[in-house]
C-alpha cells in the first residue's frame, strides 16, 4: 500500500484493520505507521450496545428490570467484544422477553467468559449459538453465504436467485419466491448475521456481505454435511460437495472426477475459467442444476 498510495503531504490517512497482530507489526518499524490496539468495549459501552440491539423493538432500547441481572451476565460472557455482543443481542431481539429465554441464551454461551483467545473463540461460540437458533430453512440460506469469497459483497438479487434455484425458499400464498427470499434476507439482517454493504438511491439493500468471522463459522458448519467446497484450484475438487465455489483466476482442470454429487457451480471475482474446465463441468457433474458465471469472461458453452 505504501508504494501504491503515494504520500502527497495533503493530510490523508489510510486505516487498515486486522485480527492478526503479525500483520500490524510487519510495518511497525516505519515512522509513518502507527499501530492502535482496539481494546474491548467498556462495561458501560457494552451494556448500551446490548440494550440498543436486544430491546430495540420494545422498551425503547431499555432493559426491563426483571431481565437486567441475566442481561448483565450475558454481556459479561461476551468479554467486551462488539461483534459477540451484536450477535447475541441480535438473537435475543427475536425472542420473547422472558426470563426463560434469557436463561436458555445464557446456558448456550457456556461457562464464564472465555479468555483463552480473547476474540475468536468467544465470537465463534456465540455465532454458533445464533446459527443453531435459526429455523432450518434459514440455516440453509445462511450457509449459502459460505460460497462467497471472504469479505465479498454479493448483490442481494443474486443471492436470492441462488436460494430460489436451490429450492431453499418455501412458497407462501400471494407472494413470489423472490419476495419470500427478501423476507429471509431481512430476518438474517435482524439477527445481525448478515450485513448490508451498499444501499440503492431508494434506501433498499443493494449488496450484502458477512463478517469474516461469520464466514469462518459458516465454512466450519458447511464441512459437516459436505455442503460446499470453496476452491482456489479446481484441480483439488473431488465432486463430493453439493456446491462448488471458484474464486481465483486461472483455475486448473480437475485431475479426475468419477462420481459427483455437485448440484451447483458458482464463480466469483470474474474468474477466467479454462475451456477444458467448463467442458469437465458439463461432462462430469451429472447432477448439476445451478450454474452461475456472473461477470465471468466466457464466450461459449459446450
Amino acid at each position: 500500500m505504501e508504494h501504491a498510495l503515494l504520500d502527497h503531504d495533503n493530510g490523508s490517512r489510510i486505516l487498515a484493520t486486522t485480527r492478526n497482530e503479525d500483520v500490524a507489526n510487519f510495518r511497525r518499524g516505519s515512522s509513518l505507521v502507527h499501530v492502535y490496539r482496539k481494546e474491548p468495549s467498556t462495561q458501560k459501552g457494552a451494556w448500551e450496545l446490548f440494550c440498543n440491539k436486544a430491546f430495540r423493538f420494545e422498551f425503547k432500547g431499555q432493559c426491563p428490570k426483571d431481565l437486567e441481572g441475566l442481561s448483565r451476565d450475558i454481556v459479561r460472557r461476551c468479554g467486551g467484544l462488539p461483534l459477540a455482543i451484536v450477535a447475541v443481542s441480535g438473537l435475543l431481539a427475536t425472542k420473547e422477553k422472558t426470563i426463560l429465554e434469557w436463561k436458555k441464551a445464557l446456558r448456550g454461551l457456556g461457562g464464564s467468559a472465555m479468555v483463552s483467545d480473547p476474540y475468536i473463540d468467544n465470537v465463534t461460540n456465540i455465532l454458533s449459538l445464533s446459527y443453531g437458533d435459526l429455523p432450518y430453512h434459514l440455516q440453509s440460506c445462511f450457509l449459502y453465504f459460505g460460497m462467497c469469497p471472504e469479505d465479498f459483497p454479493i448483490k442481494l438479487g443474486r443471492i436470492i436467485q441462488l436460494w430460489v434455484a436451490e429450492d431453499l425458499v418455501l412458497e407462501k400464498p400471494d407472494m413470489t419466491l423472490e419476495e419470500v427470499g427478501e423476507e429471509y434476507f431481512i430476518e438474517l439482517i435482524r439477527r445481525s448475521l448478515v450485513q448490508v454493504d451498499k444501499v440503492s438511491l431508494k434506501g433498499t439493500p443493494k449488496t450484502c456481505r458477512v463478517h469474516d468471522l461469520v464466514h469462518d463459522v459458516i465454512l466450519s458448519k458447511s464441512k459437516e454435511p459436505s455442503l460446499c467446497h470453496v476452491s482456489s484450484s479446481f484441480s483439488t475438487f473431488e465432486g463430493i460437495a453439493r456446491h462448488l465455489s471458484i474464486s481465483n483466476r486461472g483455475s486448473n482442470t480437475p485431475n479426475s472426477i468419477t462420481k459427483s454429487q455437485t448440484r451447483s457451480v458458482i464463480a466469483f471475482n470474474k474468474v477466467n475459467l479454462q475451456k477444458a474446465t467448463i467442458s469437465v463441468i458439463f461432462a462430469k457433474l451429472k447432477l448439476l442444476t445451478t450454474l452461475d458465471f456472473d461477470n465471468c469472461p466466457i464466450d461459449h458453452l459446450p
